[in-house]
């Protein structure tokens, strides 16, 4: 995952096109807070997020080669006996989350082609994980944190069937426990946009907008978010 506070995303990866680094497989990201301060002074930090979900600091750039030793992690959706490229690409794209990736499967699996039977296989996996994911979500008590995995879950999940989430999603929205929640989300939002920007009477606006969410929200994520914004 490589991130950058003055790029978009997108314009990263037309960077790396036009400059032939080779970084297509990677994860572009923008960060206009630039939490890792990154400057002409200090142009690359690199950490490694291990399989149990910590990060973990480099001292200094280490090869891949290097982190052999790592422990492993697991896949989301194993699959054994997949040899052909093409096919192995689509199951990265669907193990990684790549937007569009799940009706791609489905689309490679409802044709006729070498690549169906894998294909079939891959998309029998996830609609497994995703019915218990789903199911796991729905059951779980209303905070904050299920609301925005129940909104990850279906941005993941585009073209499954995720009806039952939708529901609890809408379920949620309405609980009065997290009246409050929603309403901080809204308002750390909205400065965040502040702070994006490259006027300073915004960025003062948004930090002056924080210090007040966090004054007013105080027990809320989004209001304990906000009082640690400086």
């Amino acid at each position: 995952m490589l991130i950058t506070p003055e790029l978009s995303a997108e314009e990263l990866k037309t960077f790396d096109k036009d400059n032939n680094y080779g970084l297509e497989h990677a994860l572009w990201a923008n960060d206009p807070r630039n939490r890792k301060n990154i400057s002409l002074n200090n142009i690359l930090q690199t950490d490694m997020l291990h399989p149990d979900g910590s990060v973990g600091y480099f001292e200094g750039l280490q090869t891949l080669k290097s982190l052999k030793g790592t422990a492993a992690g697991s896949f989301h959706y194993p699959i054994e006996g997949l040899t052909e490229p093409k096919i192995k690409e689509l199951w990265w794209s669907v193990e990684r989350g790549y937007p569009g990736a799940i009706k791609n499967l489905q689309s490679v699996a409802g044709k006729k082609s070498p690549a169906q039977a894998d294909a079939v296989r891959i998309l029998d996996a996830v609609k497994a994980a995703t019915s218990k994911r789903q199911d796991d979500l729905v059951g779980a008590p209303a905070t904050m944190e299920t609301y925005e995995a129940i909104e990850a879950f279906l941005t993941a999940s585009e073209g499954l069937d995720t009806k039952k989430a939708l529901a609890r999603l809408k379920e949620l929205k309405a609980a009065k426990e997290l009246k409050d929640e929603l309403k901080a989300r809204d308002i750390y939002q909205q400065c965040q946009q502040l702070l994006a920007s490259p006027k300073p009477d915004s960025i003062k606006s948004g930090k002056e907008n924080m210090a007040t969410l966090a004054k007013k929200f105080p027990s809320t994520v989004y209001g304990q978010k906000a009082a640690s914004i400086k």
